[in-house]
């Protein structure tokens, strides 16, 4: 067995606590990294096509079902608050939305800085919620368009 001097042991301490600190600051640069690989490109629009608020509270409900409840699950709290946001983001007004799913226009102002908030210090598990809702939200309405754009065709080729 090897003895264990004080000046061994004060070693030891120091190579410890030395690894303990760079232990914590690569934890750190991993969370940073995580942070930045869930943050999307908001140069463009964030929702590719035209949407009225009844389609987004169908989508929300058809969805989620976040309308018809008040949920107030981090999950749910998320999902509502980014179709609120999404809605101001594409030109409604507070008073509109809140019309539309049923809050009064002081919490969609309350939503709205939440996520604003949550995007600012890069919450991973929010953005990642908010990225899936961007997608699936796009690809309702992309699926809506394709179906009104077929259903407009069949028309034609009846009419000619």
């Amino acid at each position: 067995m090897v003895e264990l001097t004080h000046e061994k042991f004060k070693h030891l301490e120091s190579a410890l606590s030395k690894l303990k600190t760079g232990i914590t600051e690569l934890q750190l640069c991993i969370d940073e990294l995580k942070a930045e690989m869930c943050v999307i490109d908001y140069s463009s629009k964030l929702i590719k096509h035209e949407f009225t608020m009844a389609e987004l509270v169908k989508f929300g409900n058809a969805k989620y079902g976040i309308f018809k409840t008040s949920s107030r699950q981090l999950k749910n709290v998320y999902i509502r608050h980014s179709l609120i946001y999404l809605a101001r983001e594409h030109g409604f007004t507070y008073f509109g939305i809140a019309k539309f799913v049923g809050l009064k226009h002081c919490t969609c102002i309350h939503a709205c800085h939440q996520v604003e908030n949550h995007l600012f210090v890069k919450n991973t598990e929010f953005t990642r919620v908010f990225n899936l809702i961007i997608q699936e939200f796009n690809e309702y309405l992309e699926k809506r368009q394709n179906e009104h754009t077929n259903t407009s065709n069949k028309r034609n080729r009846t009419n000619s």
